[in-house]
């Protein structure tokens, strides 16, 4: 996702993304043995589709874009182009890089899947829709916690992130030695859907109420 001038594409383009991830692991079970590679997509694309969302949802505030209503995003803090605002957001969150100069590379930049890094950036330039995103955030889900954990194995499938990603069975009562695919295709007690489909369905109200 990139920067945009209206906060409805941008709930478009991510409502679209997170509405099809849904779609490629709602037909599987913890029985399906083709799901390995459907549930992995999916976990990496979401993460992805979050983690362009929150790019895209700072540099767009900084470029002022427009509600639906056609009123404009305000900020305190004047960033004239996309460089200025990716260098406001380096600067902020490296303190290492504040005597630096861009272009900067992506792994100089935010980490922009940490929430806190979002929130923080968009305090920092004085942003008029600070609190329509902290309420996003403010909405308890576990997608923000979690997805991270299981994507990194899933990426890398290494030992190390194979028993950080079991350990989130417990937050789903998932039955003991449940590995990380198995994890995301059952329902949580109560819950009519998978947890990987839940995660869909918490990360699209995110982006709905930061952009409503």
């Amino acid at each position: 996702m990139h920067q945009v001038a209206s906060v409805d594409k941008l709930r478009r383009i991510a409502f679209q993304r997170v509405d099809y991830l849904r779609s490629v692991v709602v037909p599987f079970t913890v029985r399906d043995h083709p799901a390995d590679r459907a549930v992995s997509f999916a976990a990496i694309e979401l993460l992805n589709c979050w983690n362009g969302f929150s790019r895209a949802y700072y540099l767009s505030t900084c470029a002022r874009w427009k509600w639906a209503d056609g009123t404009k995003v305000t900020t305190t803090t004047r960033l004239s182009t996309t460089e200025d605002a990716l260098t406001h957001a380096v600067h902020t969150c490296n303190k290492g890089l504040r005597k630096s100069s861009g272009p900067w590379s992506h792994a100089q930049e935010p980490v922009w899947f940490d929430s806190g890094v979002l929130l923080k950036l968009m305090t920092s330039v004085g942003a008029s829709n600070t609190t329509a995103l902290s309420s996003a955030l403010s909405v308890p889900n576990r997608v923000l916690k979690d997805l991270t954990t299981v994507r990194n194995f899933l990426a890398h499938r290494a030992e190390n992130t194979a028993v950080k990603a079991k350990r989130i069975g417990a937050n789903y009562a998932a039955p003991p030695g449940s590995d990380p695919v198995e994890i995301c295709l059952l329902n949580a007690p109560g819950r009519p859907q998978s947890v990987i489909a839940d995660w869909c369905s918490e990360l699209r109200l995110i982006f709905d109420i930061a952009t409503s």
